[in-house]
């Protein structure tokens, strides 16, 4: 499993770094402007929703796409027919929906833009409304590749969407129109090899649904799209409330979220494909609670870390052209902001997970909830005090609520996770600080102060962190020592 784990990884890094260098010509062309944070707001709508069907979906399908794939062709069959008619039948909603309603989705969305950004904003709906269908269906697509174990196929046809909008940066000065439809090209693309590679997997989609065996099915998928609705909101949100702000504010919320999703992709895509396909077989190898102690002391690590390498980490990323260097300390400053939420929505994300294998569905419901209330109330009253930052205030506590939740509802041994966490924040807080006190003494480039803060960082975390006991730590080390014997 670790292997597997190791090269879903690997694969999932090649895709980190093309949407980093996809992020990095974005911000150079485009800037922050108008005209990002229309582009930022279309997209988000795209994103939440195709997210929130497509997550909900396989997060109730994967179950049974797994234990139908361990037993007879029928029962494989079935379950495919019945996963994708329930699929396309809401993409082909969602498609209808945003192309015909763009014009109040545009008033939603963005309360705050001008008249014309409005129309325009509702003109790029539009557009991009066949995303609705072709991430839907990539969505099922890839959570069928993971149930069958095609864990690389899955992880690395996510970097075919990028292409078409980096040939675009490449090529000329593309209109923000023209990225978007580059957004559509590239979701085609993916879609259409994850049907060629992954063929043999799709075996039995043909053919009429069995109405028996929806039923129950729409029944744990309201329970779970409940859920992820109240998560999916909380982005949306985050750039509604920003765009009652300056012009400009919806972008810079836009990049920074961009930016550490990519990075919890990067950390957590392939522990995630292969720990939620295990844990939904009829006999899971991997304890919950290991991996939950694991994944505490990497997540801790990364709330510490980022908010000390985010301003040079933007300036090389976005740094250059239209994006100056105010639109580098405002992103910086925005993520520095949201660092203890990134690190949340990270454990909350394989929390979920083993409360969506084991249908502790009332725990996941509860969980969301409270997210989005505490984000919700602390973003409204954070903006009218504090600002832009005033959200990635209540994102980060939002998404530490959650978890906390989540944890609980779990129902794992409290005592010996919160000594993991003293652990891991003993660990982070030693490593951050002595990076920050090299860091005040170098003064070259963000690339040479990243380069040299990360490797401060990462051997003092593996140095006290094999001294405290921290699992992550000793994990790696253990690993990497089998890996070089």
């Amino acid at each position: 499993m670790a292997r597997s784990i190791g090269l879903t990884t690997v694969a999932t890094g090649l895709v980190y770094a093309t949407t980093l260098l996809q992020q990095a010509l974005y911000g150079r062309v485009l800037g922050v402007n108008a005209d990002t944070d229309v582009l930022a707001t279309g997209l988000a709508w795209g994103v939440a929703t195709t997210g929130l069907v497509g997550t909900t979906l396989t997060s109730a399908l994967l179950p049974t796409f797994v234990r139908a794939i361990q037993a007879d062709d029928a029962q494989r069959r079935s379950a495919l027919r019945n996963g994708w008619a329930l699929a396309l039948a809401v993409a082909a909603l969602l498609t209808v929906a945003t192309f015909v309603g763009a014009g109040v989705l545009a008033n939603v969305l963005g309360p705050g833009l001008p008249p014309a950004d409005r129309e325009h904003l509702a003109n790029l709906l539009r557009l991009t409304s066949p995303l609705q269908l072709i991430w839907i269906a990539s969505w099922m697509a890839v959570s069928i590749a993971n149930a069958a174990e095609r864990y690389i196929l899955a992880a690395a046809s996510a970097i075919l969407p990028p292409l078409p909008v980096l040939a675009m940066f490449a090529l000329s000065r593309p209109r923000v129109d023209d990225v978007a439809l580059g957004y559509v090209v590239g979701a085609v693309l993916q879609l259409v090899v994850l049907g060629i590679a992954g063929r043999r997997a799709f075996v039995g989609v043909a053919g009429k649904p069995d109405p028996r065996a929806l039923r129950p099915l729409v029944r744990r998928l309201a329970m779970v799209g409940v859920a992820f609705a109240m998560m999916g909101a909380i982005p949306i949100v985050v750039r509604a409330i920003a765009s009652q702000g300056r012009a400009g504010d919806v972008a810079v919320a836009d990049y920074a979220s961009r930016l550490a999703l990519a990075g919890e992709q990067l950390v957590l895509s392939g522990l995630l494909a292969v720990i939620f396909t295990r844990w939904s077989t009829k006999n899971p190898d991997l304890p919950v609670a290991t991996t939950i102690a694991r994944t505490l002391g990497v997540v801790v690590a990364v709330g510490v870390a980022l908010p000390i390498l985010a301003q040079d980490l933007i300036a090389i990323l976005l740094g250059g052209g239209r994006f100056t260097a105010e639109n580098v300390n405002t992103v910086a400053t925005f993520l520095t902001w949201m660092a203890p939420g990134v690190a949340s929505h990270m454990l909350l994300m394989v929390v979920a997970r083993a409360l969506l294998a084991q249908a502790r569905l009332a725990a996941f419901g509860a969980a969301s909830a409270v997210a989005l209330i505490v984000f919700g109330v602390v973003a409204v009253a954070g903006h009218s005090v504090w600002g832009l930052q005033g959200v990635a205030v209540a994102y980060s506590l939002g998404w530490l609520s959650g978890v906390s939740v989540a944890i609980v509802g779990l129902h794992v041994a409290s005592v010996p996770l919160l000594a993991e966490l003293a652990r891991s924040a003993t660990t982070a807080g030693a490593a951050g600080l002595a990076t920050w006190v090299v860091l005040q003494n170098l003064h070259d480039g963000p690339i040479l102060r990243v380069a040299a803060g990360g490797f401060v960082f990462t051997i003092c975390t593996l140095a006290i962190g094999r001294a405290l006991g921290v699992s992550a730590v000793r994990y790696i080390t253990n690993r990497l020592a089998r890996t070089t014997a």
